[in-house]
């Protein structure tokens, strides 16, 4: 839908004002109907009138409330100045009550500029209203010299709908996407929308979800255990790992893939004030670490005999900043505190280097009591000094990233442990305030000890032939799937198990397996998180073959399982043709599905 007014024109198509009176020839917006227009050119190429696009906005009250909910989306390109090479002036869009009133009468504005999509929604009286499209910022509209060619290129999209009471009590489950705003739990919906009020505008997003998960305290899913699995058969099934705990069953080692995790990360994102009020002391907390999956409790410090030690930062090896310090005496070191509960196969990783008169060598210790005893885990480790002669290498700076300063170390001693102290612990003195070393690039990494940490349960039945399971989605968390035979127990082996699968293309970390079924056999499905990955989706089962039969064996439906029905199972021998357990063959196992049912079918 194009605007009405031709950009080389001095017309009035869609001004919002004709001689002070309003324009009765304006185009009525269409619901969900993207506009495309421009701010015209003036002409001549002279400076004139700003020019204002209007449209007229017809909103009807099909609930009696008097109120309609209005969404205004604008997009407008960067504009060029007759005559120079950039402005960048953005557009705005007002509401108004009359097509003449002041711009700054409207009810709101919508701010667009240098290509960024703005949106706004509000809900407002229902009539007639007036969309105003203007060039400047709001409230003031600016004229301009456009050429035709240069003109400044806009996307208007207006819609509207009937849902302006509070949707907080409404259907919709708070712990689960859907493409309407609010959800049914009414306290949870209020606590969320008053951190993101679009959750009770627009839909209930997986942002929504999360915030939900983090603020509402999700009930325990009703199939958490194996006993509690919910019976289902071909089709898409929802479910939800949030708030579910994990089950005794086995998992089998190689079913999962899991990759390391960063734990604790510094990259020293914050520089240290410099000269005049460096830090200076003994002991410096410089922070915890900037990302990593326990950030909560982690902190980066130096510490050092002499109290007039300084800290600084300067270009890190690749990144702006690093930690630096001078002053060093025996025994000074840099810190880290973490903690790795649940994580093993842990590993220490970072960048260190030094000026040519700086401390060169050093010792990684570690602590897991508070700093009460200490293990040497790497002695008298040596430090480069950056971009001396016969180094090669340079000096640290934030765009080259040097592969030759960076040090990794295992530790699996540091497994599982509510608090590790690493120390880089200086083992020669530099007491020279231009002795200095610098650390940068602190990773602290390890694999989650238990990878299946919640679950949720499925009980199969009905089903034969070629089964395919799979959780593939767009949601984006991680999930097995381990298939057992029914019943439950904690001593059975999963028949088929996956974990990633390249096979689900939206999200790899999705999982599918094939597996055969009989009929007359039943299955468990486990749905997994995955290292702690939570979330909710769908889980779909096809076949290759349609649902098992009520009443297997009774193949012409009379509702018993007598001599007719063996006959006819004894006619397809060795074929397809009578197959009732869904292997393809007719054969001893479906005999002796049809004796053991001989008889009346269940009711």
């Amino acid at each position: 839908m194009a605007e009405n007014e031709p950009c080389d024109s001095t017309g009035t198509e869609n001004s919002p004002c004709v001689a002070s009176s309003g324009n009765t020839t304006l185009l009525t917006v269409v619901n969900s109907k993207t506009i495309c227009g421009s701010i015209r050119f003036v002409t001549g190429g002279t400076v004139g009138l700003p020019d204002l696009d209007a449209y007229k906005l017809v909103l009807t009250d099909p609930n009696g409330d008097g109120l309609a909910r209005v969404n205004i989306d604008i997009q407008a390109e960067y504009g060029t100045t007759y005559g120079t090479s950039s402005d960048t002036v953005p557009i705005f869009v007002a509401l108004l009550s009359q097509p003449c009133a002041p711009l700054s009468s409207a009810v709101f504005a919508v701010q667009s500029s240098g290509c960024l999509a703005q949106n706004h929604i509000q809900c407002v009286p229902v009539g007639t209203w007036y969309v105003v499209v203007a060039r400047g910022t709001f409230p003031t509209a600016q004229s301009f010299p456009y050429a035709c060619s240069e003109v400044q290129s806009y996307n208007l999209k207006v819609t509207w709908d009937d849902l302006c009471s509070n949707p907080c009590g409404s259907t919709g489950d708070c712990f689960a996407k859907h493409p309407t705003p609010g959800c049914q739990i009414a306290t949870c919906c209020n606590s969320v929308c008053a951190i993101d009020p679009i959750c009770c505008q627009k839909s209930w997003d997986q942002l929504c979800v999360d915030l939900a998960a983090a603020n509402c305290n999700p009930p325990v899913p009703v199939n958490d255990q194996c006993s509690q699995a919910t019976p289902i058969s071909l089709g898409v099934f929802p479910f939800t790992l949030l708030a579910a705990t994990a089950g005794n069953n086995p998992v089998p080692s190689d079913c999962i893939t899991l990759s390391p995790s960063i734990l604790a990360s510094w990259s020293i994102p914050t520089a240290i004030p410099s000269l005049p009020n460096p830090p200076v002391g003994t002991l410096f907390n410089y922070g915890p670490a900037d990302s990593g999956q326990l950030v909560a409790g982690t902190m980066l410090s130096s510490g050092h005999a002499l109290a007039t030690t300084v800290y600084s930062t300067l270009e890190g090896n690749g990144s702006a900043n690093s930690l630096r310090t001078a002053y060093w005496s025996v025994g000074d070191y840099y810190q880290v505190k973490v903690n790795t509960l649940n994580y093993g196969s842990i590993s220490v990783s970072w960048d260190q280097a030094r000026n040519s008169a700086g401390p060169g060598t050093f010792d990684l210790v570690m602590s897991t009591n508070g700093g009460s005893t200490w293990t040497t885990l790497l002695p008298g480790y040596s430090v480069i000094a950056a971009g001396a002669t016969g180094t090669g290498t340079d000096a640290w700076n934030v765009k080259t990233y040097q592969s030759a300063f960076t040090r990794t170390i295992q530790v699996p001693t540091a497994s599982n442990q509510a608090s590790v102290l690493f120390r880089m612990k200086s083992t020669v003195a530099a007491t020279s305030s231009t002795a200095a070393n610098r650390i940068d690039n602190i990773v602290i990494s390890g694999t989650r000890l238990n990878p299946v940490v919640s679950d949720v349960w499925f009980r199969l039945n009905n089903i034969r032939g070629q089964v395919a399971v799979s959780t593939c989605g767009g949601e984006p968390f991680d999930t097995a799937l381990l298939v057992y035979p029914y019943p439950c127990s904690t001593t059975s082996q999963s028949i088929i198990c996956n974990d990633d699968n390249a096979n689900c293309a939206i999200n790899p970390k999705s999982t599918a397996v094939l597996f055969t079924a009989q009929c007359g056999s039943e299955y468990l499905l486990r749905i997994a998180s995955v290292g702690g990955s939570i979330g909710a989706g769908t889980l779909t089962v096809t076949s290759t073959q349609t649902a098992c039969p009520i009443c297997l064996g009774d193949y012409n439906n009379d509702g018993q399982r007598n001599g007719t029905d063996l006959a006819f199972l004894l006619s397809g021998w060795n074929t397809s043709g009578s197959d009732v357990t869904g292997d393809g063959v007719t054969d001893g196992a479906d005999l002796t599905l049809v004796l053991s049912g001989w008889g009346a079918c269940p009711p």
